[in-house]
């Protein structure tokens, strides 16, 4: 059957119009954004303030018009701190919902996916700062959380320069956490032409700690690092105190997670402490992150928070740049440098971004700002 030309002329008008609809339908489609963390069981916390910061972010993006039209959607996935789930619903992301990048957890649950997004060529941000994740040579990744190489080496160079200590011992974790630590310092402390006067350890568990604190109180030593974590950490400090160990202690930041001020009580006083965030920092980058947290979700944010909240402002500034193009944005994210919330963001060629450290010291029971590396 011939159509007339009126006819056609219609059906052009019809199928163009449908074209047009359905490139405009394309081209606003969201970007999608996939999260994998504990979102329960006991490291649940960390997957709230994972989710909010995120989301604190992708909210303002996306009230303001989003990404050139396209809204910023975040996809969350509870990977229940275990490898083997952490892996399945990642491919579930990025094979069944198309993720444009990926926010991860911790150390072992980022380890197992690091594979799929190096192969699939899929951004990727974690909190974990275990060495191994540099080491895996993936070209897709970057880590807003200062490792524990910068942080002791921050510490070192606070105790030397600052605290003019030069006779160094170190009572250590005994786990990959803990040893790591120990060869961050050690490696630091030999641009200095020093080396530890003795290093010591403990087990995760352990309650008494007097044979190592002893020894450490009668080797000449005139200042101690503890690498570990909050609960051993705090039973440390409080034996080291009844002891009377007459140096200054200097404690890693994983004796400030949980509940680390309500176990070690008024014999934290003196104490030094490193960290990457904390809420009463004076800069104004911090400040204003703090303030919009709480008025948003009327609690406060902890260091996970700042963490992603930092991964979402390198990945927002470089989608606006070069737009939804994964391997423009990755080498956006390499080269791109500003102040966040957790201070200097610096990528190198392993993805290493996070590159300061705040120190704090406890007095009248409450920490203080002592030093910055920035």
């Amino acid at each position: 059957m011939k159509l007339s030309k009126r006819s056609r002329f219609t059906l052009f008008l019809f199928f163009s119009t449908i074209l047009i609809f359905s490139t405009e339908v394309f081209a606003q489609a969201p970007i999608k954004i996939g999260m994998t963390a504990p979102m329960t069981g006991p490291g649940a916390m960390i997957g709230r303030d994972m989710r909010d910061a995120a989301l604190l972010m992708f909210d303002k993006v996306n009230a303001a018009g989003g990404i050139n039209g396209q809204k910023l959607e975040l996809l969350i996935m509870d990977e229940k701190n275990q490898p083997t789930v952490a892996l399945n619903v990642t491919k579930k992301l990025i094979y069944q919902d198309k993720i444009f990048a990926l926010y991860s957890c911790y150390s072992p649950t980022t380890l197992a996916v690091l594979p799929l997004t190096q192969e699939t060529e899929t951004p990727h941000f974690c909190v974990g700062v275990a060495k191994k994740i540099l080491e895996m040579g993936n070209n897709w990744f970057c880590r807003t959380t200062p490792s524990d190489t910068i942080l002791a080496g921050h510490y070192v160079t606070f105790a030397v320069k600052d605290l003019k200590l030069k006779k160094i011992a170190i009572l250590m974790e005994n786990t990959d956490y803990g040893k790591g630590g120990a060869g961050d310092l050690t490696d630091k402390m030999k641009e200095y032409s020093m080396k530890p006067l003795l290093v010591e350890s403990y087990n995760l568990g352990d309650k008494d700690f007097a044979g190592q604190l002893n020894k450490i109180k009668n080797s000449g030593a005139d200042c101690l690092f503890v690498w570990g974590l909050y609960v051993e950490g705090a039973q440390i400090i409080r034996q080291a105190k009844q002891l009377g160990l007459p140096m200054p202690i200097l404690g890693s930041s994983g004796l400030l997670q949980g509940a680390f001020f309500d176990l070690v009580g008024n014999d934290a006083d003196g104490v030094y402490l490193e960290t990457y965030f904390y809420l009463d920092n004076p800069d104004p980058n911090v400040q204003t992150f703090i303030k919009e947290y709480r008025a948003k979700y009327n609690y406060d944010p902890q260091p996970g928070a700042g963490i992603i909240y930092d991964a979402s402002t390198m990945l927002v500034n470089a989608l606006k740049k070069v737009g939804p193009d994964k391997h423009k944005v990755i080498k956006e994210l390499r080269a791109n440098k500003f102040k966040g919330v957790l201070g200097r963001m610096e990528c190198d060629n392993v993805g290493q971004c996070g590159r300061s450290a705040l120190i704090l010291q406890v007095k009248g029971g409450k920490p203080k700002l002592v030093w910055t590396s920035d």
